[in-house]
C-alpha cells in the first residue's frame, strides 16, 4: 500500500510539473488585424501606428503588415535586454523612402552582427556582417527595384526585424547596406533601460491611429480578444447601416466622422437630473437636455455611449486642420486648444454674433446651447456650448468640451460633475 500511494503521489507531482511547464511555455498572445473602408468600398492604407496610452509607448506597421501581435509581459518594468537581447534595432527613417534610408543599431555588449534583407518572398538580397564595439552604429540602406523589404539583424542569437517601404523606382541592381560610423555612449546601460518599447498587459488602452495618403482615421480600444480593426475614412456622411435610430420615441441621425459614428443631435431624453435650457421644452428641440455627469453617463441608448475624454481627443485631431489626432496639443487642459477645431465643428447658424458661427466641415453641427451652473444657473445659450466626457478627473471631477462664439479652440477641463453640460453619444 505505502508502495501504490507513493507511485500516486510521484505521477501527482509529474503531472504538476508537466502543467506549471506548459503555462510557461505558452506565452498568451492577441492578434489585431487591420481593413480600412470609405463609406462601404474598400480603402488601401499605408502605415498603421499603435499608442498604448496606459503605458505610454507605441509601435507601427508599414503595409503591406496589417497584424499586430500582442504578448502579454509579467511586468510593464521587464527590461528590454532579457526580452530581446543585448540591442536596439531602430524603425528605418524615412519610411516610405525614394532612394535611400537611415537606420542604427545600439549594442549593450561588444559583439558580432549579422543584417540580412529579404523580399516579400523570403529571397536574401542583401547582406552585411561584421564585430562591433559597445555603442550607437549608423547604417544607411539602398535599394534596389524592389517596393518592400524586411530587414533582419542577429545578434548573439537574438534576431529583430523592421519592414520598409520603398516608393522610388530603384535600379535594377541588388540593394547595399553601408556602415557609416559608431557614437559611443557614455553608459549604455542606463540607455539601454531608459529607451522606450512596446509593451501591453490585459486592460490597456490602445489608441490605432490609420494612414491613407495622408489623411489619417483612429479609434481606441481595451483588447481582450483577437479581432479585427476597420479603419473607416468617410466624413459628414450618415453611418453606414446605422443612417438613424429611434430612442424612446425620438429619431436621431448619425453622423459619420472618419473611424467615429455620432449621434448628430445632441441627446433629449428627460432624465432625472437633467433640465431644457431656462426649464423652457422648446430650448430642448433645438439643443438637447443638459445633464449632471451622474445622469450623462447612463444616458445614452443601448449600442452608444458617453465619448471618453481619449475619444473627444481623436474627433479632435480629425476636424483641426493644423494638429493631428497624435498631437501633444490635445492633452493640454486648462486653455483653447487647437488651430480651427471648434470653426469646424459649429453649426454654421445659430451662433450670436454671427461671427461666431462655423463651417461644419464634418457634419457635426455642434450648436450654442449654453450651460447649467451648480447653483441651477443657466448662462450661455447662442453663445456658448458644453459637453460632457465619460472619463472622471478625480471623485468630483470629470473632463468636458467647451466651444464658445468668439474662439476656434476647443476648451478641456475638469469641471465639478454637478454642472449641466450636454450630451453627444458615439456608437461603441
Amino acid at each position: 500500500m505505502k508502495d501504490k500511494n507513493y507511485c500516486l503521489n510521484l505521477i501527482v507531482l509529474l503531472l504538476m510539473a508537466i502543467a506549471c511547464l506548459n503555462s510557461h511555455a505558452q506565452k498568451p498572445t492577441l492578434e489585431i488585424s487591420f481593413t480600412a473602408i470609405d463609406d462601404t468600398v474598400y480603402q488601401s492604407f499605408d502605415s498603421i501606428i499603435i499608442n498604448n496610452l496606459t503605458q505610454e509607448c507605441d509601435t507601427i506597421l508599414y503595409y503591406p503588415d496589417t497584424v499586430l501581435i500582442l504578448d502579454y509581459i509579467s511586468s510593464v518594468n521587464e527590461s528590454k535586454r532579457s526580452k530581446d537581447g543585448n540591442f536596439i534595432l531602430s524603425q528605418n527613417s524615412p519610411n516610405p523612402f525614394d532612394e535611400k534610408t537611415s537606420f542604427n543599431l545600439v549594442l549593450l555588449d561588444g559583439d558580432k552582427i549579422t543584417i540580412r534583407v529579404s523580399d516579400l518572398l523570403g529571397r536574401q538580397i542583401g547582406y552585411f556582417k561584421g564585430n562591433f564595439q559597445p555603442g550607437r552604429h549608423d547604417f544607411t540602406f539602398y535599394p534596389g527595384s524592389e517596393k518592400y523589404y524586411l530587414l533582419s539583424v542577429t545578434v548573439n542569437r537574438a534576431t529583430k526585424s523592421i519592414k520598409m517601404f520603398h516608393t522610388g523606382s530603384g535600379p535594377s541592381s541588388s540593394c547595399r547596406i553601408i556602415y557609416e560610423g559608431a557614437e559611443s555612449i557614455s553608459n549604455p546601460l542606463k540607455f539601454f533601460k531608459s529607451t522606450n518599447t512596446f509593451v501591453f498587459n490585459p486592460g490597456d488602452e490602445l489608441l490605432y491611429v490609420g494612414y491613407s495618403n495622408s489623411v489619417e482615421s483612429a479609434t481606441v480600444d481595451s483588447p481582450t480578444s483577437s479581432q479585427l480593426i476597420t479603419f473607416q475614412f468617410a466624413t459628414n456622411i450618415r453611418c453606414p447601416g446605422t443612417q438613424f435610430i429611434n430612442y424612446e420615441g425620438q429619431i436621431y441621425n448619425t453622423i459619420q466622422v472618419r473611424s467615429q459614428c455620432w449621434l448628430h443631435e445632441n441627446l433629449n431624453f428627460e432624465t432625472r437630473n437633467s433640465w431644457c435650457f431656462n426649464n423652457n421644452p422648446d430650448h430642448c428641440d433645438t439643443y438637447g437636455r443638459m445633464y449632471l455627469w451622474d445622469a450623462a453617463i447612463t444616458a445614452c441608448p443601448e449600442g452608444w455611449h458617453l465619448p471618453t475624454d481619449n475619444e473627444w481627443k481623436i474627433l479632435e485631431g480629425v476636424a483641426d486642420s493644423q494638429h493631428g489626432i497624435l498631437d501633444p496639443v490635445w492633452n493640454q487642459s486648462g486653455g483653447w486648444r487647437g488651430y480651427d477645431v471648434s470653426t469646424n465643428l459649429k453649426s454654421k447658424s445659430g451662433w450670436n454674433p454671427s461671427s461666431g458661427n462655423g463651417l461644419d466641415l464634418y457634419g457635426f453641427t455642434s450648436y450654442p446651447g449654453g450651460y447649467r451652473f451648480t447653483s441651477g444657473w443657466f448662462i450661455g445659450r447662442t453663445s456658448e456650448q458644453g459637453y460632457w466626457c465619460s472619463t472622471e478627473s478625480d471623485e468630483a471631477l470629470a473632463w468636458h468640451r467647451f466651444t464658445a462664439f468668439n474662439f476656434d479652440g476647443i476648451f478641456r477641463f475638469p469641471f465639478d460633475k454637478n454642472f449641466g453640460f450636454y450630451v453627444r453619444c458615439v456608437k461603441d
